[in-house]
This record gives structure tokens, C-alpha cells and sequence, in this order.
């Protein structure tokens, strides 16, 4: 296997891990966490509503295992996994990046060595070519865009003479 799709299956299974860890830490959030923080705040709303009434407000208190999370930092401990997975597929692209253009530049040497020598292309002059190919075809007038001068003009009234529009219409070719 060659360097290029070991580093690319490598950039796929750090992808897949890093996606399991967010997968993970949103599915903390959305279905403990916000909802949690949402009772505090209606709780703490609630509260400031009833403080000016005598007697007591039983506050909202934070279930066990949000304690635990917040306690252990888990959602700390998910992020800065994902950012090392990150800084991993950081490096992993730019290894690609390297792969890539040495691949190119060796094509391209290999191209450059075939143009020095004409003889090993097969191809040394136009004739040999258009023996090879055969002439090229014209061009057919419709495959371009052209532009020509409007025939319009504007009648002239007694203050204002008549003048010629300046305007060109364009028919559209095939290519622009």
C-alpha cells in the first residue's frame, strides 16, 4: 500500500474517532446537561418571583451525575481530546499535502524530461503532428459570443433630434 492511502485510511480513522468523542460529548449536553441548566434558570426565575413573599424556596438541586460531570470535568477531559485528534489530522493533512506535491513534481519532471527530448515523445515538429492528428477543424462561427451595433433609433421630437442607439446586442455563442 502506498504512503498516500495509509495516510488517507489513518486521516479516516482519526476522523471517525473524533466524531465518536463529539457524538458523545453532544449527546451529554442535549440530553443531561442543557435540560438540567434550563430547570435551574426557570427555578432561579421562579425565585426572584416569590423572594419578596415571606417564607421558604426549595431550590433546584443538581442530580448526582451532573454533579460527577462537572466534578471529574468530562466535558473538559472530550474537548481536549478532540482538539489533540484535531492537531493529529493537522499534521496528518499537511503529511498528504507533502505526499501530493512530491508525487506531482515527479510527474512533472518525468514531463519535462519527455519535452528536453522530443524524440522520446514521438513528437518533434508540427508536421509530424498533423501527420499523427490530422489538420485542425475550423472553427465554426457559432461557438463564439459576438457583438454587433443595435439598429435602433430614437425618434427626435420637436426639441430633440432623432439619434442612433450606441447599445450592442450580443448572440450568444457555445463558448464565451
Amino acid at each position: 500500500m502506498s504512503n498516500l492511502t495509509q495516510l488517507t485510511t489513518m486521516k479516516i480513522a482519526k476522523l471517525k474517532e473524533q466524531k465518536e468523542l463529539s457524538d458523545k460529548m453532544s449527546a451529554m449536553l442535549h440530553d443531561r446537561i442543557i435540560p438540567n441548566q434550563t430547570l435551574n434558570n426557570k427555578n432561579l426565575t421562579a425565585a426572584v418571583a416569590v423572594s419578596k413573599k415571606p417564607g421558604f424556596f426549595d431550590y433546584h438541586q443538581k442530580p448526582d451525575d451532573i454533579k460527577e460531570f462537572e466534578r471529574e470535568k468530562i466535558l473538559n477531559k472530550l474537548a481536549r481530546a478532540i482538539g489533540k485528534l484535531n492537531n493529529e489530522l493537522d499534521g496528518i493533512n499537511a503529511e498528504i499535502n507533502l505526499a501530493t506535491t512530491e508525487a506531482k513534481n515527479v510527474t512533472n519532471s518525468e514531463n519535462n524530461k519527455l519535452l528536453n527530448n522530443p524524440e522520446k515523445a514521438g513528437l518533434s515538429s508540427i508536421a509530424q503532428w498533423i501527420e499523427s492528428y490530422g489538420t485542425p477543424k475550423e472553427t465554426d462561427s457559432d461557438q463564439f459570443s459576438s457583438f454587433k451595433p443595435a439598429s435602433k433609433i430614437y425618434g427626435g421630437t420637436a426639441h430633440h433630434r432623432s439619434f442612433k442607439s450606441k447599445a450592442l446586442t450580443m448572440t450568444k455563442g457555445r463558448m464565451i
